[in-house]
């Protein structure tokens, strides 16, 4: 019988992949798309599998939590994440400070919806992470992403035609026990969030200082906490492809 993907209990309720919140900042926007590319050994070699979910009317939902975390420690981080959001969304130019309890928030909110979009995949029960990478965020103390396997920037695009909200999700997880990684992009109006997770970090090799150097002037830090306030805004992502691209996947 499913489970919570955070724990285990067996009653499942249906979580918002799109929180009710968001959409209703969006001004009623009702589709909302996800393009899920997969790729590496798992699937032979330079084999890559993609699926593309355009979900359309509202209802955003997958039966993967219990009412128990759905209503209690994610629909907390929902809110604090919301009170910063909405107004970055609303107007996404005015100068702002994210301190480190908003850098927090938002670097939760945005693991969260990483996790949750992975584990409601439609006609797909494979997740990315493994199970006990869901029950750690759930059973955390600070309730916080891994610090040495997740990291999560935010971004400002030029101002677009309309309101939309989208996820562009790609991962290569190679067989044998050679670790992967996963790049999910979420574009929400100007702001796009861009979160890197890792999995076997000591597995997986490439040069991480060296891809993110040249986007510094264009997107923030979230995660790992640069512990320090950051402004915004940054200047914007001209080329969004390069940017979703940077990791090479």
């Amino acid at each position: 019988m499913p489970a919570c993907i955070f724990c285990d209990e067996t009653k499942l309720t249906k979580e918002d992949l799109v929180p009710l919140w968001l959409l209703r900042l969006l001004g009623g926007e009702r589709r909302f798309t996800v393009r899920t590319v997969r790729g590496g050994e798992l699937f032979g070699p330079d084999q890559w599998r993609a699926r593309t979910q355009q979900r359309e009317g509202g209802n955003h939902k997958a039966r993967i939590v219990c009412r128990g975390c759905n209503g209690g420690w994610m629909s907390q981080i929902e809110t604090d994440a919301s009170d910063i959001l909405s107004s970055a969304i609303r107007y996404p130019l005015i100068p702002r400070s994210f301190n480190r309890t908003h850098q927090i928030a938002l670097a939760n909110w945005i693991f969260l919806r990483a996790l949750t979009l992975d584990a409601g995949k439609e006609k797909d029960n494979s997740t990315f992470l493994d199970r006990p990478c869901f029950t750690s965020f759930r059973n955390s103390v600070t309730r916080t992403p891994p610090a040495n396997s997740v990291y999560t920037w935010l971004g400002l695009l030029p101002p677009a035609s309309r309101l939309r909200i989208e996820a562009r999700v790609r991962d290569s997880l190679a067989s044998r026990g050679r670790g992967g990684f996963q790049v999910g992009n979420i574009l929400i109006g100007q702001i796009v969030f861009q979160i890197l997770i890792v999995r076997d970090l000591g597995k997986v090799s490439f040069d991480f200082s060296e891809i993110v150097k040249p986007w510094r002037r264009n997107v923030i830090r979230l995660w790992p906490s640069p512990k320090r306030s950051v402004e915004w805004p940054p200047r914007p992502l001209e080329d969004l492809g390069a940017f979703m691209f940077r990791f090479g996947l």
